[in-house]
C-alpha cells in the first residue's frame, strides 16, 4: 500500500477511566519507533484525540508539538459533524465534497455557535467552493465565518489561517504574508500553513519566496500529493519544466 509508517493502539477500561496505548511501527520491517500512553476519566473524548494527535506529531518529527489549538465544543453532536465535515472536505476523489463539508460545518455551528474551529472550516469549505464556482457571494462568507471564528477564538491558529486565506482572495497579500508568519512563529511545523504562505507570496509576485514556503511544506510532509502537485505548477510559472516535472512523479 505504499504505507511507510502504521499507528496502532489498544485501549483498557480501568477505574474510573480509560488507558490508551499507542505506538507507531515501521511497515517494512514491524519495528517499534515509537510508543506512548494516555489516561483519561471518563469522557473527554476531545481530549484524548487532541492529546494523542499532539504527541504522535512531535514522534514524526522529532520535536516537540505545541499544545493542542483546541477550539473545543461541548456538544457531541456538533463534534461529530465537525469530523464528518473534515472527511468530506478533504475527499479529492468527491468533487461535491466541499458542498457536503459546507453543510456538516453549517450544522456543527448551529448546534454550536461558539464552536471557532467549526467556523473556520466553514471558511474552508467556502473558499473551495470560491474557487471552483467565482461566485463573489461566497467569497464575502469566507471571510465573515474566518472572522467569526477569530472573534470567537482569538488564538486559534485554524482561525487565523483562514482569516489570512480571506486576506488573499481578496488581494490583501501583505496582511495573508504577516498573518501567515505569526501562525507559524507559533506552529512551524503545520505544512498547510507553509503552504498557504507560499500561495500568498505567488499571488504578491514573489516566486522565489513561494517554492521556498512551498519546499518548507514538503519536508515536513513529503508524502502528501497536494503539496508536490502544488510545487509542480509553481515550477511551471516559473519556466522550470523538468522540475515541475520531477514534481508531479
Amino acid at each position: 500500500l505504499g504505507v511507510g509508517t502504521i499507528l496502532e493502539g489498544t485501549m483498557h477500561d480501568r477505574e474510573g477511566g480509560v488507558r490508551i496505548n499507542v505506538r507507531l511501527v515501521e511497515a517494512r520491517t514491524g519495528l517499534v519507533i515509537w510508543s506512548d500512553h494516555v489516561e483519561r476519566g471518563p469522557g473527554g473524548l476531545q481530549e484524548i484525540e487532541e492529546d494523542i494527535t499532539a504527541r504522535v506529531v512531535g514522534a514524526l518529527s522529532g520535536k516537540a508539538s505545541p499544545p493542542a489549538r483546541g477550539g473545543r465544543t461541548r456538544s457531541p453532536e456538533a463534534y461529530e459533524k465537525y469530523l464528518q465535515a473534515g472527511q468530506h472536505l478533504d475527499d479529492a476523489d468527491d468533487p461535491r465534497g466541499p458542498d457536503t463539508a459546507l453543510e456538516f460545518y453549517e450544522e456543527a455551528t448551529r448546534l454550536d455557535p461558539g464552536f471557532a474551529v467549526a467556523w473556520a472550516g466553514q471558511s474552508k469549505a467556502l473558499w473551495k467552493l470560491y474557487s471552483r464556482d467565482k461566485e463573489p457571494s461566497l467569497l464575502r462568507r469566507v471571510e465573515e465565518t474566518a472572522e467569526r471564528a477569530v472573534t470567537i477564538q482569538p488564538d486559534l491558529l485554524e482561525a487565523r489561517l483562514a482569516r489570512a486565506q480571506a486576506y488573499r482572495g481578496t488581494g490583501r497579500n501583505d496582511l495573508a504574508i504577516a498573518e501567515l508568519q505569526k501562525v507559524l512563529s507559533i506552529n512551524p511545523n503545520w505544512d498547510e500553513a507553509h503552504l498557504q504562505l507560499a500561495a500568498a507570496y505567488r499571488d504578491a509576485g514573489d516566486l522565489n519566496l513561494a517554492e521556498q514556503s512551498c519546499r518548507r511544506a514538503i519536508a515536513l510532509r513529503s508524502e502528501y500529493w497536494r503539496n508536490w502537485n502544488w510545487l509542480g505548477s509553481l515550477l511551471l510559472r516559473k519556466g522550470d519544466s523538468a522540475g515541475a516535472a520531477q514534481a508531479f512523479r
